[in-house]
C-alpha cells in the first residue's frame, strides 16, 4: 500500500516526496537564495507534520541544520562587516 498526499495540487507518494525533500536539502549550497528558502520551508512543513515518523524528522532536521551551518559560514566569510 502506498501512502499518498496532495502537495502543491499534485498527488504524490509520501516516500517519493520525502526523497525529494532529502535531495533538495543536500543541494542547498548549490541553489539560489529563493530556491533555498523554498526548500527550507518544505523541510519545516515536514518537521511540523505529526504524521511523519520521528526517525525521518530527525534525519531532515540534521540535513537542515548542516545546511544552515554551511550558509552561516559562507555568509560570514563573504561579509566584510562580520566579526
Amino acid at each position: 500500500m502506498k501512502v499518498q498526499a496532495v502537495v502543491e495540487g499534485t498527488i504524490v507518494t509520501i516516500s517519493s516526496y520525502l526523497d525529494k525533500i532529502f535531495s533538495e536539502l543536500e543541494q542547498l549550497d548549490r541553489v539560489d537564495t529563493v530556491t533555498g528558502a523554498i526548500y527550507r520551508q518544505q523541510a519545516q512543513e515536514i518537521l511540523a507534520d505529526p504524521s511523519i515518523a520521528l526517525k525521518v524528522k530527525v534525519a531532515i532536521a540534521d540535513l537542515l541544520s548542516q545546511a544552515n551551518r554551511q550558509l552561516a559560514i559562507a555568509s560570514a566569510g563573504n561579509n566584510e562587516e562580520s566579526y
